[in-house]
Parts: structure tokens; sequence; C-alpha cells
């Protein structure tokens, strides 16, 4: 039996409501304890399972950050540093992340702890972020990955977390060769 999660008629409401620019958020925290559950659509599959007794695995996210001169509309930029601020106090004290920005270029703004002194650097860094600039996606996806791929061997999730909103105006523009390019880049993940 395949069952689909949808958001409730409140929840639709908000996210109307708070989320003015487009972006829906749907998650459910509600498993049940077997092999989980699989959605399918379009030919794509996910499966979604919640392991419990597990020791926690140390993770690294590259959070990617679009700063692009469109993020100067519709509060945008000030919604993403409110964003951000909440993943980040929101990350296990163990694990690590990358902030990348980018628009016509992409530029680190450095690696972190999520813990501490380090964690509230971060944060700074983030509140002073300025709109301005194209949308470099193709490079900000490149450098992601090139990150995540120093961290190889070492027995740590890695993840991208990637916040745009809107299309490539710089560099790579076609969608397709967008997934294609990714997609070379990511084949020494393992």
């Amino acid at each position: 039996k395949h069952s689909s999660p949808t958001a409730s008629p409140h929840l639709r409401h908000m996210a109307q409501q708070v989320l003015p620019s487009g972006l829906v958020l749907t998650y459910d925290v509600r498993r049940k304890p077997d092999a989980g559950e699989m959605e399918l659509s379009s030919g794509w599959f996910v499966h979604y399972f919640s392991p419990e007794g597990l020791p926690k695995m140390p993770s690294h996210t590259v959070f990617v950050l679009d700063v692009s001169g469109s993020m100067m509309d519709d509060n945008k930029l000030p919604q993403l540093k409110v964003a951000m601020e909440s993943i980040l106090r929101g990350l296990h004290p163990d694990d690590s992340f990358e902030i990348l920005v980018f628009s016509t270029y992409v530029v680190s703004l450095g690696v972190y702890s999520a813990r501490g002194r380090d964690l509230e650097r971060s944060i700074a860094k983030v509140h002073r972020l300025q709109a301005q600039g194209g949308t470099n996606v193709d490079d900000a996806f490149k450098q992601a990955l090139q990150g995540l791929q120093m961290l190889n061997g070492t027995g740590t999730a890695k993840q991208i977390v990637f916040l745009t909103d809107g299309q490539a105006t710089v560099g790579e523009r076609d969608n397709g060769q967008l997934r294609r390019n990714v997609r070379e880049a990511n084949r020494y993940r393992h």
C-alpha cells in the first residue's frame, strides 16, 4: 500500500501567510517501526526511514547560499538570514559545516564546528550578507562538491543544502547541462 503524506490545510495556510516567496515546506516526523515509507512519482522514488538506537554519525553540511541581486526582492535575503540562523542553531554540536555564498562568483565564508564561538561567528557572517550580482549555480555546485570530497573516507555523513530563488544567469544556464555537470562532479563521491 502506497501512502503520501500531505500537509494539513492549517499548515498550507500558514505556508501561504509566512512564506510568500513560493517556498513550501512539508515534513512528517511520524514513522512506523518497520521498513519506513516509500513514495513514487514520475519514475522516481524516495524511501523514508528512521532507524532508532543507532549512534549518531557526525555530519558535515555545505550550505550554499544565493546572494545574487534578485535576493534583494521581496525580502528574500532577510528571510534567508533568519532561516540560516535557525538551521545553524539546530545542528548537533558534533557536526561541522561550511558556508558558501554565490552570486557571479563563489566565496567560502569558512568551515565551522556547530558549537560555541565557531557557531556564533558563522551566524554573524550570515547576518552581514548583502545581495548583488548574477546567479552562478554551476560554479556553486562544483565548489560545494569539491569541499565534500575532501572528507571521503572519514566516516562523516556529507550533504549539501542549496538555497536559491531562481534560475542561473551566469555561467552554464541550461538546466539539463547543470544536472550533467553536477553528476560528473559527484561521480567520485565514495
